[in-house]
């Protein structure tokens, strides 16, 4: 360096930089010029973004919810891949978010994982995210507004093979209204007693296709033959004068609601 005695040196700075976020190369050449000495030195350096995205501060990923009182085709759709990206950040590049996930399952008992997968535009990839939801339909039918469950009848004039029947399932179930599926109702008889006398009692048991039971519904009716037979046959009066002039005896009978000819 004995040239650059008493001699300011020069240098100049000059930069190749090539490649991307992801991989890249940069060489600084330095051109050293004192007096009659020239030297060149250059600097290389290599790298590339290798941090994983990161959760940014006070972010929480949304929790797991389960034992969702929930038909099938409400099951909750998840945060989107947008959402879960927005509570990240990465020091190169945007947040890319690949969203997965299906339901399986049905009305009465349903699951669905959605799993987030977290990247940058370099391919470094977080710790995957997963929301489970699960659930099924847990609630019984229950009884339409203004609906009036049918009452039973007491005092019925009739035979007890004419006995009242009560309202069919079918009129049970339209009085009902249900969270999943159809409402199903089974209708139980039971009577005993006689024309005189009968009782009949109607059990509707109401369930969902889940398996999900209303208060069941008890009908009673009470009856009996209140009806007095009717004469037939019998002759309109008649005047004769003599004994021998009266009619043959009339073939009179008597008919009854329940027990038909006396």
């Amino acid at each position: 360096m004995n040239q650059c005695v008493g001699t300011q040196a020069v240098v100049v700075k000059s930069t190749d930089l090539s490649g991307d976020d992801c991989n890249w190369q940069v060489i600084y050449t330095y051109e050293i010029t004192c007096g009659d000495f020239q030297e060149q030195i250059k600097i290389m350096y290599e790298g590339g973004d290798i941090t994983v995205p990161t959760l940014n501060n006070g972010a929480q990923v949304p929790a797991d919810q389960t034992d969702l009182n929930l038909c099938f085709d409400a099951i909750p759709v998840g945060p989107s891949a947008d959402a879960i990206a927005a509570l990240y950040s990465d020091n190169c590049s945007e947040v890319i978010v690949v969203k997965k996930g299906s339901p399986v399952g049905n009305d009465c008992e349903w699951t669905v994982i959605y799993s987030y997968e977290i990247t940058d535009a370099c391919g470094n990839e977080a710790q995957e995210v997963k929301i489970t939801y699960s659930g099924g339909d847990t609630e019984a039918p229950m009884l339409n507004k203004k609906a009036v469950i049918p009452t039973g009848e007491v005092g019925v004039n009739a035979c007890f093979l004419n006995k009242s029947q009560g309202p069919s399932e079918e009129e049970i179930a339209d009085l009902f209204s249900y969270n999943c599926g159809n409402v199903n109702v089974v209708k139980t008889a039971s009577s005993k007693g006689t024309d005189c006398k009968w009782l009949a009692v109607y059990e509707y048991t109401i369930s969902d296709d889940c398996g999900n039971f209303a208060e069941p519904i008890i009908i009673t009716y009470k009856g009996y033959d209140q009806n007095a037979p009717v004469l037939n046959g019998v002759p309109d009066d008649i005047t004769v004068s003599c004994i021998d002039e009266l009619p043959s005896l009339p073939n009179v009978t008597a008919i009854d609601d329940c027990t038909k000819k006396i």
